[in-house]
Parts: C-alpha cells; structure tokens; sequence
C-alpha cells in the first residue's frame, strides 16, 4: 500500500522476495524517504530461518479441516461440525495424522474443546510449520 492508502502490489504466497524488497523501497522513497539503500538486503540465514530442504522433503501440505483434510488417522474418523472426543490412534504411520482429546472439525479448521488435547503427525521433513489461533468464531 502506497502512502495514499492505495494498493500497489499483492502477492499471495511464497517467492518474489526480490521483487517485493524493491516495491517497498520504491514506495518508501515515493513516501519522501530519500536516503534508502539502493541493495537489497543480505540475508545469511541460520538454523530455523533457513529455506525448506526440499531435495528432503516426503510429507505434502496437509490440512486439518475436513474440507482438505487426507491421511486423518484417528479412530471412527471426522465427525464433521459437532464435538467429538477422539481416542489415540493405535499406530500413525508416515504423512498420517491424528488427534486425540475433544475438538470440533470444520471445513477449514479444527478447533480445540477443553483444556488438553493433542495432535499428532508423522511426517519427513526438516520443518514442521503449523498455523494456529485462537478461535474467532465455531468451525463451519
């Protein structure tokens, strides 16, 4: 967004980190901030920060709503929308995944019930990332 308020550039997803760093500079120096570098920032990533290793990488993108949700491992399966308390699977094999305790699966999200609970994923990778937050409203 420009110093107007106006959209100057969406990116939706990973890459063009390029291409976003000099959109900003432009628009910083559009904004009256004269004295910006004109390089880019170097980067020299180390443990966490560093890129997925993706000649390393066995386990896709997975998802825990129903609506995109493969691999769901847990006893007697998704109860769709309604609570429900899932028992531990007895065994979870590579790209599976599980969960145990109460929660409610919706089309996108699963939502915690109480106070303990867990989720368990067996995957091959060096990374885990897993998007969480609090609940703004009953999974749908």
């Amino acid at each position: 967004m420009d110093a107007q308020g106006h959209i100057r550039h969406r990116q939706f997803g990973e890459g063009g980190y390029e291409e976003i760093e000099r959109i900003i500079q432009q628009l910083l120096t559009e904004a009256g901030n004269a004295d910006l570098p004109q390089a880019l920032v170097s980067l020299d990533p180390q443990g966490m920060e560093l890129i997925a290793d993706w000649s390393n990488l066995r386990s896709p993108e997975t998802y825990v709503g129903e609506k995109r949700a493969e691999h769901f491992a847990s006893p007697g399966g998704v109860a769709r929308y309604r609570p429900r308390v899932y028992a531990a699977a007895p065994r979870v094999s590579l790209n599976e995944w599980a969960l145990e305790g109460d929660w409610t699966i919706g089309a996108e999200a699963a939502a915690l019930n109480g106070a303990s609970a867990r989720i368990v994923y067996r995957f091959h990778a060096r990374d885990l990332n897993l998007i969480m937050g609090p609940l703004c409203e009953a999974p749908r």
